[in-house]
């Protein structure tokens, strides 16, 4: 899986997206996974950024809306192997924020302020980071 994870990082650098996003699926459904969280949460942030970024540039809606999904699933299943990691929990908040400005679902709305409620009780909370969601939030309403 490491050495998956390495190819994913590598190609995604050249600019090969599709070859990266494969290598990150990969990697987040070997069931094995599961009992490597540093690969499983390098995976799922990887994919759902990368994700995310390419949602950002699309001017399809139907394919940003199949991306963000894509986003959200895999940095749900990441950030489920510790609720306490900021930067999955941020990235997590992010994808259901640019889901609720694209679709105005208020699910997203509500994921995401549970999203970042909850890392706002951490220990070392990114409460810069915390409150510029937040500001996307409500300019989004």
């Amino acid at each position: 899986m490491v050495q998956y994870l390495s190819e994913a990082q590598r190609l995604e650098q050249q600019g090969e997206l599709v070859e990266a996003i494969w290598c990150y699926e990969t990697i987040l459904r070997d069931p094995l996974v599961e009992d490597d969280t540093p690969t499983l949460q390098a995976a799922g942030l990887g994919l759902g950024l990368l994700l995310i970024t390419e949602a950002r540039q699309s001017d399809d809606p139907r394919r940003v809306d199949r991306l963000v999904n894509r986003a959200i699933t895999a940095l749900a299943a990441a950030s489920q192997s510790d609720p306490a990691e900021s930067t999955l929990g941020l990235a997590l908040a992010e994808a259901h924020i640019l889901r609720f400005q694209l679709s105005g679902q208020t699910q997203d709305l509500l994921a995401a302020n549970i999203q970042l409620d909850r890392l706002a009780e951490i220990e070392a909370p990114p409460l810069e980071q915390i409150r510029s969601l937040r500001a996307l939030l409500t300019g989004s309403r």
